[in-house]
């Protein structure tokens, strides 16, 4: 999705002024994404339903990765002189996740299981990729969201939130 959006972008605007700060962020989705493939059997790989091993959900977490070094990159090429990227925040903890992500629900919820390590895995190979791929690049700044999410959820009334333990839909 952050490339369609890109696309949509450049096809109205060609070009980004170079006075504009660009803020790009993602990853959550794709490691959802893999979750989803494996646990569910859906076929977010173009691998068929059910067809998503373990090894291919983190083959396409790196690829997801390449793909917003890549938009990245593409960002700064079409002019933009500051371009501030967040790095995926871990979901394993969240409201989401207790539910599917617990022994539980895996048990009987899930074709293969997905623990939450896993996505911790997942989503920890796409940021170090990201911060690997985009270090010293000039006027790209790399935001760590993972610290700021984890107080989220450990200290919710600090950050304005009342239940982080349950599930919103």
């Amino acid at each position: 999705p952050v490339t369609a959006q890109l696309d949509r972008y450049l096809a109205q605007h060609s070009r980004f002024a170079d006075d504009t700060l660009v803020v790009i962020g993602g990853g959550g989705n794709d490691a959802y994404a893999q979750f989803s493939a494996v646990c569910w059997g859906t076929d977010e790989n173009g691998l068929g339903v059910g067809n998503t091993s373990m090894a291919a959900a983190t083959a396409a977490i790196e690829k997801a990765a390449s793909t917003q070094v890549a938009n990245v990159k593409r960002i700064q090429d079409k002019g933009a002189s500051v371009i501030l990227v967040y790095s995926a925040s871990d979901w394993s903890r969240n409201p989401f996740a207790r539910k599917y992500l617990s022994p539980e629900y895996q048990a009987t919820g899930c074709y293969t299981p997905v623990p939450a390590a896993q996505v911790t895995a997942w989503v920890k190979r796409f940021n170090q990729i990201l911060q690997d791929d985009i270090a010293g690049v000039p006027g790209v700044v790399l935001v760590d969201t993972t610290a700021t999410f984890a107080d989220a959820l450990d200290n919710p009334a600090r950050h304005g939130f009342t239940n982080v333990s349950e599930p919103a839909c």
